[in-house]
């Protein structure tokens, strides 16, 4: 074993740090998906944000919403179906 307790070398510098070309890709998949939300209805965005990114269960999503749970799932349905084809047309632009 070598110094840095790691077999074959130590650390390496930079060893798991993405490159500046994935960090580049990253932001633009960010900027991407923000601009697609940005496109979305109101009622299908926060939908998304509240199951998607906040992670809520189904049921605190559609009381905050004031929905029933079947309308908060039919929005989310609807809500991934236009984020999909938004991020699609978006990339090919």
């Amino acid at each position: 074993m070598l110094p840095g307790g790691v077999a074959g070398g130590g650390n390496v510098s930079g060893a798991g740090r993405p490159t500046p070309d994935r960090l580049l890709d990253a932001l633009e998949r960010a900027e991407l998906l923000e601009r697609a939300l940005a496109e979305l209805p109101e009622a299908e965005r926060e939908t998304l944000l509240l199951r998607d990114v906040e992670q809520l269960a189904g049921e605190d999503a559609a009381r905050i919403m004031g929905i029933s749970l079947a309308a908060m799932k039919s929005r989310l349905h609807r809500g991934r179906l236009h984020l999909a084809r938004s991020l699609e047309q978006l990339a090919d632009a």
